[in-house]
């Protein structure tokens, strides 16, 4: 079950990453300029500010399943509706496809739990995470190609496939766990206020450290061509550090159960993310620079994300969690298009890497104001 859970959201992550691995089609045949560009990369993000704590409740409602095959039929059909240059049907097509998204990342969350709570769970969820450096990196490999053969629309129509593919992998092979327990659990109702401060203070953080990935890879091929390396290759040296992140995080989430200072742990790697970002903006070695950051960026990946289930008490979980990722989406969805604003008043390409590393920097900051309200142990 976990393979078909992994498959869809590569699928999420592949399709996401379509827009910054085409953008120099999309550029060239529009009049999209720069934060235009990111605003339309946020708008995969976009639903989720809505559907984020709906999301859990439909598939209570429904069954995990059935809401998933409408997320993937909605990404599908997202990715068809761009495959016009017409800028407002882009931005349509990307926000449908952002909506599918949300549902998937609620709800498969929910799947993954249902399977493993109890046992190994934290390694399944190490192996599921990885799934999105992994979709990144294909997109970043194969993408860019086929936009140089076929243009945008070549690129819009492969970036649904895998949608479909795991549409109808779940649809033939998912089932639930027997004796599942699908009763509604507690909602926003019973949250505090002390609940929902903590929980959209993670959420920011978790976005935060999402937004700054998301930096580096949209940003990363503009760096090497302006290096003198070709799109394709400045596509494929970028796609290293999801590679690079598809074995860092399960291998990160299995040392940072080990460390004893955790806080800490989390802290000093972000920093040293923000000082390789920084090293590959303006330093001579932009390569080593970028597969450092692979490397280091991966580590406290685990950490950030239990960070809801350490602030949170037990009978304020699922309103916290639904809190959670309102303010991850709300984080996902404004920054790119800050990067892209940064890029376009700047006219240079490290304005967005810079930027990237002040998001890691701010994410070590909200990890430091939450650790004393962590349940477990000391910074």
């Amino acid at each position: 079950m976990l393979t078909v859970l992994f498959i869809a959201r590569t699928a999420i992550a592949y399709q996401f990453e379509s827009i910054a691995a085409g953008s120099f089609s999309l550029t060239e045949g529009t009049e999209l300029d720069f934060a235009q560009l990111g605003l339309l990369i946020g708008c995969h993000m976009l639903p989720g500010i809505l559907l984020a704590l709906p999301g859990g409740l439909l598939a209570q409602r429904f069954g995990s399943k059935p809401i998933v095959l409408i997320g993937l039929g909605l990404m599908v059909l997202g990715a068809l509706m761009m495959v016009t240059i017409a800028v407002p049907v882009l931005f349509a097509g990307r926000i449908i496809s952002g909506a599918g998204g949300v549902l998937l990342n609620v709800v498969l969350t929910r799947m993954v739990t249902d399977w493993f709570a109890g046992r190994d769970a934290v390694l399944a969820f190490s192996i599921f995470v990885a799934s999105w450096p992994l979709g990144i990196a294909l997109g970043l490999v194969t993408l860019p190609a086929i936009g140089i053969v076929y243009g945008w629309s070549g690129i819009a129509i492969v970036s649904a496939l895998p949608s479909l593919l795991a549409l109808i992998l779940v649809h033939l092979f998912y089932r639930d766990p027997l004796q599942l327990d699908d009763k509604r659990s507690a909602a926003i109702a019973g949250l505090r206020v002390r609940d929902y401060a903590l929980a959209t203070s993670a959420g920011a953080v978790w976005g935060l450290y999402n937004v700054s990935l998301i930096i580096f890879v949209s940003a990363a091929p503009d760096l090497f061509l302006s290096n003198g390396y070709t799109l394709a290759n400045a596509g494929f040296i970028t796609s290293i550090l999801g590679w690079v992140l598809v074995v860092v995080l399960p291998a990160g989430g299995w040392i940072a159960q080990r460390v004893a200072r955790p806080v800490a742990f989390t802290v000093a790697s972000l920093m040293l993310v923000a000082g390789a970002a920084v090293a590959m903006a303006l330093g001579p070695q932009t390569i080593v620079a970028l597969v450092i950051l692979a490397v280091i960026f991966g580590l406290p990946a685990g950490l950030l994300l239990a960070l809801p289930g350490e602030l949170l008490s037990a009978d304020s979980r699922a309103g916290g969690m639904g809190m959670f990722y309102f303010s991850f989406y709300v984080s996902m969805t404004g920054l790119p298009a800050v990067a892209g604003l940064i890029r376009n008043v700047t006219n240079t390409v490290t304005g967005p890497v810079l930027f990237g590393a002040c998001m890691a920097m701010l994410a070590a900051l909200g990890m430091l104001l939450l650790a004393p309200h962590r349940q477990t142990v000391a910074v």
